[in-house]
Order: structure tokens, then sequence, then C-alpha cells
């Protein structure tokens, strides 16, 4: 999320606050190449012995508290807490809430929380290794958890919060340990991709409220255009999601969700060149492109190099047993049904349930 990738296109202010100087440009000015290098240098210090260890949910709060104090009506603020990324470091009393019984704080921090050397292969780890991943990733959330709620009170003080459509979500889930993985890389997995979704704006979502059906994270925007009312028909037409605001049940019961991996993130080579091992050492495992296709009680996963899955979810919620060659037209259906998503998309041929 940074302004490498376009994302601060229309904001007025834009920090990364896991800088030392959260206003840099990326990339900068050619005139600051020298400048650059030493601030460079300097993020990278800070990123792993200041920001890493300090109270960073924290530190984003306050930051939005800021701006939002200056602020002019009406706003837009769209904020990032990074506590739930390796390597997690939370608070002593968050982390202890979850550690294994016996367990100190201190012996949890010789767990490995590099993600990349247990990718490829140079660290082993076991479920109690993961069962202590689990608890400093949980209280880092719980850290979250926590700045969120005072965030919630802080609006309500300053008579902001019943006019603010407020949204929680998150771009990813995690795996630890799930699947064989760490962290959140080659995978469509739902500990990926199901991720949580609040919205607190009592006028439209009375409280309590729970949506009966699959959601994505690209009904967000429609959803947004109906609250404030902007009738912009030009940018609903080029837009795949549908608003939460939509009365059509039947419709959303029946529809399906989407999730795409274009290619593997970070790169092969980038995966090896980061873990200290030669570019060029091959990932199979890794390296292929993924799609799904998700309804409530069933998933398929598309894969590149031919290792589909199907998921029976009802069945099968973690999704341990593939049944995509004991389920062919089942299989078959639901690659129809992707392929439809996206039929101009050549790099995708459609697979045969039985050759593959």
């Amino acid at each position: 999320m940074s302004d490498e990738f376009g994302v601060t296109h229309g904001f007025d202010v834009y920090l990364k606050l896991w800088q030392c100087w959260p206003t840099l440009p990326a990339p900068p000015p050619p005139n600051w190449r020298l400048r650059a290098a030493v601030v460079k240098r300097l993020n990278r210090l800070y990123s792993r012995y200041v920001f890493s260890w300090r109270n960073r949910a924290r530190h984003v709060t306050r930051h939005i508290r800021r701006l939002l104090a200056r602020a002019p009506e009406p706003f837009f603020l769209y904020a990032i807490y990074w506590d739930m990324h390796l390597p997690y470091y939370p608070r002593r009393q968050d982390a202890e809430r979850w550690l294994p019984a016996g367990m100190t704080y201190r012996q949890a921090q010789r767990v490995n929380r590099n993600h990349l050397r247990y990718l490829t292969g140079q660290v082993a780890m076991d479920e109690e290794d993961f069962a202590v991943l689990r608890a400093l990733y949980d209280g880092a959330l719980a850290a979250v958890d926590a700045e969120i709620g005072a965030l919630v009170a802080w609006l309500r003080r300053q008579g902001l919060l019943e006019r603010t459509l407020l949204i929680i979500t998150s771009d990813h889930g995690e795996n630890l340990g799930d699947h064989g993985l760490m962290s959140h890389a080659y995978s469509l997995h739902d500990t990926l991709i199901r991720v949580p979704l609040l919205i607190r704006y009592p006028p439209c979502f009375p409280a309590g409220t729970r949506f009966p059906a699959q959601v994505q994270l690209t009904d967000l925007f429609p959803t947004v255009l109906d609250v404030v009312g902007l009738d912009v028909p030009h940018v609903r037409q080029a837009l795949q999601g549908l608003s939460l605001l939509e009365a059509d049940a039947a419709a959303w019961a029946a529809r399906p969700a989407y999730a795409e991996m274009l290619a593997p993130h970070p790169s092969i080579r980038a995966l090896n060149r980061r873990a200290g091992l030669p570019e060029d050492t091959p990932r199979p495992e890794f390296d292929r492109a993924l799609r799904c296709v998700r309804l409530p009680d069933v998933k398929l996963v598309w894969a590149s190099d031919g290792r589909h899955a199907l998921y029976d979810l009802r069945q099968d919620p973690h999704e341990t047993q593939n049944r995509f060659h004991q389920e062919p037209e089942l299989a078959a259906a639901l690659l129809d049904l992707l392929a439809r998503w996206q039929p101009t998309t050549p790099r995708f041929p459609r697979a045969n349930p039985a050759r593959s």
C-alpha cells in the first residue's frame, strides 16, 4: 500500500507510518538521489528497530485522530493497521493471554517468524511452534481491537460517530502453518480470502444485522456510493460488485464469490533472493497462478499447473480433502462458471477434470 502503486491518487495527505519520514514520496525526485539513499537506509533501520517494537496500532490511531481533528467535512479516511503482519511483536500483556501453558513471553520470542526461510525449507517448524506463532498473532490482533475501540470512542466524543460510515475489514487473512504455508502468499484457501467485514452506519445498517450471503470486497465501493447518495452511472457500469443495500435477496443467495492470484507474489526469484538462496532455485509448488470460485457450500481453485482443487465446505471447512477427481461433473460446472467470470483471459485455459 504505497504511492509506488498509485494508491495515493486523490488523497490530500498520505502517511507511510512504517517510515521515519512518512511523507517521503516514492520514487523520490531525481535530484534526491543521495538524500534518498540515506533516507532509505534510515527507513530500513526505523522499520526494523523502532516501528516493529512500538505500539504500532496506537501509533496509527494517534495519527488518525490528528488528521480528523483538522479535516473539513465531508472527509474520507483510509487507514491500515499493520500489527498482524510478520514479524508479530505484540505487547507482553497481550501475548501472554494466548501463549501455551508454561510458555513465557521471553521464550516465545525465539520462535521463527521468518516465513521466507520456512517456505524455502531452511527452517522446520512443528505444531508447538505454530501454536506460539498464533498466540503472537492473536496478541497483535488484541492490540488492534483495543485501538479500534478507542478510535470509535473518540469519534463518539467528538460528535462524529453518528454521521460517519465506519467500515472495518481486511485485504487478506494469514496462514499460520495451515496448508504447509506461512504468511499470506501462494494460496487462495479460506484462511487467506475469508476476512471479517463490519459496517457501522445505523441509518442504513441497523445494529446487530448480519448479512445472510457471501460478500466480496468489490461490493464496498457500490455500497459507499449508495450510502452517500452519489449517482454516477458511468462509474457503476465499470464495477464488479453489488451494493449491500440491494434488495434482491434471491440474487445475493445464488451469487458466487471470486478470487485470483495472477502470479506468485513475491515472485520465485524474489523469494529465493530474500531467503539468501540462488534466484533460479525451482519452487514448483509456488510457481503458478490461481483463481477460485466460491459458493456457500463448495469451492473450486483452478491452478495454472493443473493441480486444481475442489472442496466441500460443509463437510470440510478447513479445506483438507481435495475432491476434484472424485466429483468431475461438479468440478466441470464450476470451471465453466469461473471461465464465464473472465472469458477473455487467454492465459487461463479451461481444464478437463478427467485429464488434469
